[in-house]
C-alpha cells in the first residue's frame, strides 16, 4: 500500500548518533509515512538501539538487517522496500528538523515537483552553521542543479524517478552521489527549493567517510565516468552539455583543493597530471566553460614548481654519489 513518504536510513556502527537521528525521524510532523532502517552489518550497539525503536514505533519503522555491503547497497535495498510516493535519505549520524519532510512534501504536492531541495546546517563541535544554497526563483535548471549539490540527504525525490530512469547508487565507490543524484535532478521535470527547513549534517565524526583522509581520491575519475556514460546513453548531453562539463571540472577541482590531505608530494603531482589529462581528453573545451579555470591554472603552476624541486633534489643526491 502506497504511503506519502519513505525515509531510508542506512545504519553502520553509529551507536553514538543513531538514537538522536531516529528520535527526529519518528517525530516528523507528517502522517502516513515510513522510516526504512537498513542495518548494514553493524558490529556495535546500533542494532539493539534500532530494534528498540522498531518495537516502540512499529507503524513507522520498517527494520531490515543485511550483510555489510556499504552505503550504496543499503540505500538501494531500502528503495526496493519503499512504498512512498516520495522518498528521502537520512544518514544515521545526522538528524533533521521535525517539520522538514512535512514542508518538503506539501511543497512537492502543491507545485507538482519531482525533486524538492532544502538548506542544511553543518554541525561541528563549535556549534551549527546554516548553509544556504542561494537558489533563486529565476535560476536556470542548470544553476539549480549546481547549487543544490549532489547530496542525497537534503532532498525529496519522486520515487518513480528511480525505476523510470534506471538510477541506482553505485556500489563499492566513494562520491557515489555524483552518478545518482545529478542524473535524478537532470531527468526531473520540476525542481524547487524550500526555505526555512533544514537537515542537520554532523561533521564531527573522525571515522566518517567524509572525514577519512586516507580515501582513494582517484576514484573520482571512475565515478565521473559512470556519470558521463549515463548522460550519453540517456541523451542528456545535448540538453546539459555545459552542465556535464561543469560538474566534471567542479568535482575534480574539489579533490585538487584538498591536496594537503593527500599522502605525498609525488601523489599530488601524479593526481594533478591525471586531472588535467582527464579533462583535456574528455572535455577539450573545458577551459571555456568552467568557473574554476584560473584556480586550476594556479594548481598546475604549483605542480611545475614541485617537479623542479624534485629534479633539483635528485641532481643533488646524484652528485653526492
Amino acid at each position: 500500500m502506497e504511503c506519502k513518504l519513505s525515509i531510508i536510513v542506512p545504519v553502520y556502527n553509529v551507536e553514538k548518533y543513531v538514537e538522536k537521528c531516529l528520535k527526529t525521524l519518528v517525530a516528523q510532523e507528517i502522517d502516513n509515512y515510513e522510516v526504512i532502517v537498513v542495518v548494514d552489518g553493524s558490529t556495535d550497539n546500533s542494532i539493539s538501539i534500532v530494534r528498540n525503536f522498531a518495537d516502540k514505533y512499529p507503524n513507522i519503522i520498517k527494520y531490515f538487517e543485511i550483510e555489510n555491503q556499504g552505503l550504496s547497497a543499503a540505500r538501494n535495498f531500502g528503495l526496493s522496500k519503499a512504498c512512498g510516493e516520495y522518498v528521502g535519505f537520512v544518514d544515521s549520524d545526522d538528524y533533521i528538523d521535525i517539520d522538514m519532510y512535512k514542508k518538503m512534501y506539501e511543497h512537492a504536492k502543491q507545485q507538482k515537483c519531482d525533486v524538492v531541495v532544502c538548506d542544511y546546517f553543518k554541525v561541528t563541535q563549535n556549534g551549527k552553521e546554516r548553509v544556504k544554497l542561494q537558489i533563486k526563483d529565476n535560476d536556470s535548471i542548470d544553476s539549480i542543479i549546481i547549487k543544490a549539490r549532489p547530496y542525497a540527504w537534503n532532498k525529496l525525490f519522486k520515487r518513480s524517478l528511480f525505476n523510470r530512469y534506471n538510477i541506482k547508487f553505485p556500489q563499492g565507490l566513494i562520491f557515489e552521489d555524483i552518478c545518482s543524484i545529478y542524473p535524478l535532478m537532470m531527468v526531473a521535470s520540476n525542481i524547487q527549493y524550500v526555505d526555512n527547513c533544514c537537515y542537520n549534517y554532523v561533521y564531527t565524526r573522525s571515522d566518517s567517510i567524509m572525514n577519512n583522509r586516507q580515501r582513494d581520491d582517484n576514484k573520482i575519475f571512475e565515478v565521473l565516468g559512470i556519470f558521463n556514460k549515463y548522460c550519453i546513453e540517456n541523451n542528456l548531453i545535448e540538453q546539459y552539455e555545459g552542465l556535464v562539463c561543469e560538474i566534471n571540472v567542479r568535482h575534480i577541482f574539489y579533490r585538487l583543493r584538498e591536496m594537503h590531505n593527500y599522502n605525498t608530494l609525488m601523489y599530488n603531482m601524479k593526481f594533478i597530471c591525471e586531472s588535467f589529462k582527464y579533462l583535456n581528453t574528455n572535455f577539450p573545451n573545458w577551459k571555456k566553460n568552467s568557473n574554476y579555470v584560473q584556480r586550476m591554472k594556479k594548481i598546475k603552476k604549483y605542480a611545475v614548481g614541485w617537479k623542479v624541486i624534485i629534479l633539483l633534489r635528485r641532481i643533488k643526491k646524484w652528485r653526492r654519489k
